[in-house]
């Protein structure tokens, strides 16, 4: 929710443009971290 605000003001500092930019990359950043936190909540489940 902060990303989305900072983004926003971010955006409204500048020029829209970068402000899609910095959307995107909060977007893919959000995306490839999901993966990671998934594979390991399932490790520390899995009994050793």
């Amino acid at each position: 929710m902060l990303s989305v605000l900072t983004c926003l003001a971010f955006s409204a500092a500048t020029s829209p443009l970068v402000g899609i930019f910095m959307s995107v990359v909060a977007l893919m950043t959000v995306t490839s971290l999901f993966p990671l936190v998934v594979a390991l909540a399932i490790h520390k489940r899995r009994p050793s």
